[in-house]
């Protein structure tokens, strides 16, 4: 006979204790201290800038463009695109007559044309009419000629001081880089070269349009500027919305830039739903500032139905919450 004993009876053994000294030493995580030059003291000097009021954001003629992009804060630079006959030109001189007049200090390189030219479409702007542009009107009204000069003339002549325009100079990307410097550095606070596209750039233009971009962008950061670059579309149609990859010039210009705005003009009108501060309306539209990129804002994606009026100016009516289908009954009041 065999007789089974249970292990459970048995007295219960100590634990193992290793007594060999650990070759790992035990590692310690030292508590932060208040940081002087790390990265949040960086981060509070910033926020501490935008409380204050030391880093803003400069406006734009309209207030939804403006909220949804923050497109012009200090070292910033926006794109703004669209095809021939989007009004481009008249976009930035509207821009250029509400900066001066709120206090900015801009800076517009036009390329092409002479200055009289923009000069010319200034006055229609401060006359609200699209007749001083006419050239089978203007020779039948010289006392109203005379009569507008009159009244703008200073203005005229005040705003003439920030634009520079070289229609017969070869503007190369190192000369336009230089004059960007030297406004940077006399203090303007937004700087508009309009249209990019009209630089010579020579062979490899990719690497050019890249190092370009980079040096402006320091220039722009290093003295608290912001860089406006008015261009085109590539050439040839377009399927579907427009995008970054459809830019003119090189890829730099898309990747680069923190804001990229599409002046959208449809040949046929389209019948929307947009956001108003009093509620939503109904409206039929043919010009959107499509928000392509918003790097500094949430607008990205969206569009802002816009009209362009006889006094060659924008006026902003909403952002488009959806397109109504033309068998839809929606009220057109746009």
């Amino acid at each position: 006979v065999v007789t089974l004993h249970s292990a459970y009876k048995s007295p219960a053994r100590e634990p193992f204790e290793d007594k060999r000294k650990s070759t790992v030493q035990k590692r310690t995580v030292a508590k932060p201290s208040p940081a002087t030059n790390g990265a949040s003291a960086e981060l509070g000097t910033y926020m501490d800038g935008v409380i204050s009021g030391a880093i803003y954001n400069v406006p734009l003629p309209w207030p939804e463009l403006t909220r949804q992009t923050f497109g012009l804060l200090p070292g910033s630079t926006m794109c703004v695109v669209g095809d021939p006959g989007t009004r481009k030109t008249f976009w930035v001189l509207e821009c250029l007559q509400f900066w001066t007049a709120h206090g900015f200090n801009p800076a517009v390189f036009f390329i092409e044309k002479n200055r009289r030219f923009h000069i010319m479409r200034l006055l229609a702007q401060l006359e609200n009419s699209g007749k001083f542009v006419d050239y089978d009107w203007i020779p039948k009204h010289p006392e109203e000629i005379k009569a507008a000069m009159e009244r703008h003339g200073p203005l005229l002549d005040y705003l003439g001081n920030f634009i520079h325009s070289a229609p017969l100079e070869r503007v190369t990307l190192d000369s336009l880089l230089a004059w960007i410097t030297e406004q940077a550095i006399a203090e303007k606070r937004i700087i508009v070269i309009d249209p990019i596209t009209a630089i010579a750039a020579g062979d490899q233009r990719w690497t050019k349009d890249e190092d370009f971009m980079l040096a402006a962008e320091s220039v722009m950061t290093r003295y608290g500027a912001s860089l406006i670059l008015v261009t085109h579309p590539k050439k040839g149609n377009r399927t579907g919305e427009a995008s970054g990859h459809d830019m003119a010039g090189g890829a730099a210009y898309h990747r680069f830039s923190d804001t990229v705005v599409w002046l959208v003009k449809h040949k046929k009108a389209k019948k929307v739903q947009y956001q108003t501060p009093h509620g939503p309306a109904h409206g039929k539209f043919d010009l959107f500032f499509q928000m392509e990129k918003t790097r500094n804002g949430r607008g990205a994606g969206f569009q802002i139905a816009v009209t362009f009026n006889d006094g060659l100016k924008f006026s902003e009516h909403g952002e488009v919450m959806k397109e109504i289908p033309e068998s839809d009954p929606a009220e057109d009041i746009g």
